[in-house]
């Protein structure tokens, strides 16, 4: 399990830990590698941004992707 003071959850609410199967784009899937960054707001200027985690495709490739994407969300605990 990652040490990283984040909480992964599907939306079925199912706990997401390193190494667990997703679908992105809901037919492709990956294995969850980790979280880039959790969502975010600028105070100043209202700007917001999803939560990023990475992924691993079959082929070998890694990829940063939005949580919605992955099917998840991603909270700092």
């Amino acid at each position: 399990m990652s040490s990283t003071p984040y909480k992964v959850t599907k939306i079925s609410g199912e706990e997401v830990h390193e190494g667990d199967e997703l679908l992105v784009d809901h037919n492709h899937h990956v294995t969850f590698v980790g979280v880039d960054c959790p969502p975010w707001e600028d105070e100043e200027t209202g700007e917001s941004m999803p939560g990023r985690v990475r992924v691993r495709y079959a082929w070998g490739s890694v990829e940063e992707i939005d949580e919605s994407r992955a099917g998840v969300f991603v909270d700092e605990v």
